[in-house]
């Protein structure tokens, strides 16, 4: 292996073997981006998935993507007013409405950022057996 590759602190080729993909994707990925720092950057940032849309799909996805968050935020909002004052967790939100965690939880910080739910006070055990942050809409005295 080259040595100035060892040393360089950004090695696309040691990130991009660390990701839990195929040795053809990642040798796709490595030839897309040129194996350079900026060429990943670039890479990553075309396809990075914002709000359920990447950077190169239709207007009208965007427009699909921005509908579905509003629906889920109003459903976890509803969520959160119904459990008053005791708030909820992620788990308990994502259960409550029947909806997968990866769906419910990313829709609190942007809510959080709105001044519409904030972290109660007390947090509570989840399913992971970890403490889990108890969020409680602002709108509950």
């Amino acid at each position: 292996m080259n040595s100035a590759r060892v040393t360089d602190p950004f090695n696309v080729e040691a990130i991009v073997d660390g990701l839990s993909l195929s040795t053809t994707h990642k040798k796709k990925i490595l030839y897309e981006c040129g194996g350079t720092e900026e060429g990943f950057k670039q890479w990553i940032e075309d396809h990075t998935v914002q709000g359920g849309v990447r950077r190169s799909d239709p207007d009208t996805s965007y427009a699909a993507a921005q509908s579905l968050t509003s629906w889920i935020e109003t459903r976890v909002l509803e969520a959160l007013a119904t459990a008053g004052p005791n708030g909820l967790t992620s788990h308990e939100t994502a259960t409550i409405l029947d909806l997968p965690l990866v769906s419910v939880s990313p829709r609190f910080a942007p809510l959080r950022r709105k001044g519409l739910v904030r972290a109660g006070p007390v947090k509570r055990q989840g399913v992971s057996g970890r403490m889990s942050t108890v969020w409680v809409s602002t709108n509950v005295v």
